[in-house]
């Protein structure tokens, strides 16, 4: 992983503000992007969000685990425009193992309480991407990468 402290301190301190981001997926009917809420480790190596089985998102998963992430934090005002963050996450998702889903549950349900019933529902996967690298934009153009593998 990059050393350089700037980078991982944007990238964890937009990961631990931002509740939700949109995550895209590839299936055999081709690309889709949906708005997830999700928890990331301390290092953003790892982020889990939960999911519907019965959904396209997670067909897509099962068909290919390559998936990107996008978070920012944008506003609608123009002239935060120079003031932005945006991070894209490229790496490849799999359901949680028994082992570590309630590990995690717990951490997801200390940043989201009001989902308990939607985290636990036996219908739902706990999905773990594990990162290969972010990209990051800041300052409008300003663009960097920070890699784990």
């Amino acid at each position: 992983m990059s050393t350089d402290p700037q980078m991982r301190s944007t990238v964890t301190s937009l990961l631990s503000r931002q509740l939700f981001a949109v995550l895209s997926t590839y299936g055999e009917e081709g690309l889709h992007s949906v708005i997830v809420s999700f928890v990331a480790d301390d290092s953003g190596e790892h982020i889990v969000f939960s999911t519907p089985r019965k959904t396209r998102k997670y067909r897509n998963m099962k068909h290919s685990s390559r998936v990107s992430m996008f978070f920012d934090n944008r506003s609608s005002d123009i002239a935060d425009l120079y003031r932005i963050t945006a991070l894209q996450a490229v790496g490849d998702v799999s359901e949680l193992q028994q082992d570590a889903i309630e590990s995690w549950r717990s951490i997801y349900l200390r940043k989201y309480p009001e989902l308990s019933e939607f985290a636990c529902s036996p219908e739902n996967a706990l999905m773990l991407m594990t990162v290969e690298r972010f990209e990051i934009v800041t300052h409008f153009q300003g663009v960097s990468t920070l890699t784990f593998r």
